[in-house]
């Protein structure tokens, strides 16, 4: 008997995702030029995006609870971040966690199912 081994590999490459995200939101953020506004904002968007689209291929998230799983992560790390002394807790980076998640979101709602 065969199995469709994918599941298991976008689960995978979903947790080690999330993992990485984890990693670079709590270390120390390098200088950056200033020259492009919300520059950040949008790494946080473009994050939780892909973290949506990841998640949705991996087949076992329905809708509502990986929404609800991503805004908690971004969440915690808001709350990490604040406990950092290099970082600062930012509502801002979660509502862009947030329109991250919206934009997959609908997204994948509108894509065609394969």
């Amino acid at each position: 008997m065969r199995t469709d081994w994918r599941p298991r590999l976008w689960r995978a490459v979903f947790v080690f995702t999330v993992l990485a995200i984890l990693v670079l939101a709590l270390a120390p953020m390098p200088p950056s030029p200033r020259s492009v506004p919300y520059a950040d904002k949008v790494q946080h968007a473009f994050a939780f995006f892909v973290l949506w689209v990841m998640g949705a291929r991996t087949g076992w998230w329905r809708t509502l609870p990986l929404a609800g799983l991503l805004l908690g992560l971004g969440a915690l790390i808001e709350v990490a971040q604040g406990f950092t002394g290099y970082r600062d807790a930012s509502w801002a980076d979660l509502a862009a966690d947030a329109l991250g998640v919206g934009l997959g979101w609908g997204l994948v709602a509108v894509r065609p199912a394969t």
